[in-house]
């Protein structure tokens, strides 16, 4: 027989490893008022279910990480980490200052609100089909050596964009999804990108935590793997639908989740 705490740190894990990947925050309005009769100290939960979803991308992405890691021990200089590199950067750039200097943040459902409207525009973004480029696009166009290759403004944008997710509970899936989408770049190479960018900005996340209580080992060890594995299947299967659906199918799972997400808060 599971244990209730045992399965609520699993529910937990799985949560933050299906949520993660959406542009939806897993301590939001809702989530956190369904969660909280079965789990009420989710927040000491978040430090395994990160680790989990760092462990996740590089275990899902390891053979590209691998070919990078070559590429910088040769010298060569390559457009994905070139972008993952200041990316980071910017986000640091933006985040640190808001993180340290707001006195208060959003709440979840005002930060649901945020990533509900991210959603509503990746969802046009996606759907509509402009005739012409935009002035970023034909620049990027002209900065690009090799077609769908993220660009010094893609990381430049990208990284302010996760910056402000630090004012509160705001998706940073959303916020590095909705650039990137912008510039023109594939669908699937878009989600790679974000995705790629997970690790590090989770572990700037765990950086300014601030106050934790510790759960128990065996807790810990369950929500890790419940967040593994969750991660593992939501990056497999956003990828796979990108692959069979384009930008319309990621438009309209991405919007619809971030808007349902944020009317079930409301309602609840």
């Amino acid at each position: 027989m599971v244990e209730p705490s045992y399965l609520a740190s699993a529910i937990t894990g799985i949560l933050y490893g299906v949520l993660a990947w959406f542009p939806v925050a897993p301590n939001g309005a809702f989530t956190s008022e369904v969660l909280s009769p079965i789990d009420p100290n989710l927040s000491n939960h978040i430090v395994p279910a990160y680790l989990g979803m760092m462990f996740a991308v590089i275990f899902y992405f390891r053979d590209s990480i691998g070919r990078g890691l070559q590429m910088l021990s040769q010298r060569q200089s390559e457009a994905d980490l070139k972008f993952l590199f200041y990316a980071l950067i910017f986000t640091v750039a933006v985040g640190y200052p808001l993180h340290m200097g707001l006195s208060t943040k959003l709440s979840p459902l005002q930060s649901d609100a945020v990533n509900a409207l991210v959603g509503l525009l990746i969802t046009a973004t996606a759907l509509l089909k402009l005739e012409k480029k935009s002035r970023i696009q034909k620049l990027e166009s002209e900065m690009r050596k090799r077609k769908d290759e993220p660009t010094l403004v893609d990381s430049i944008m990208t990284g302010i964009a996760q910056g402000v997710t630090f004012t509160g509970e705001i998706s940073r899936t959303g916020m590095s999804v909705l650039p990137l989408l912008l510039s023109g770049i594939k669908i699937r190479k878009v989600l790679e990108l974000s995705f790629l960018l997970a690790p590090a900005y989770l572990a700037l996340r765990l950086i300014f935590i601030g106050d934790y209580n510790p759960i128990s080992p065996v807790d810990s060890f369950v929500v890790f793997t419940a967040s593994f594995a969750a991660s593992i299947a939501t990056i497999h299967f956003l990828l796979k639908l990108a692959d069979r659906f384009g930008r319309k199918g990621i438009g309209i799972v991405f919007g619809a989740a971030a808007i349902t997400v944020y009317v079930l808060g409301v309602i609840i």
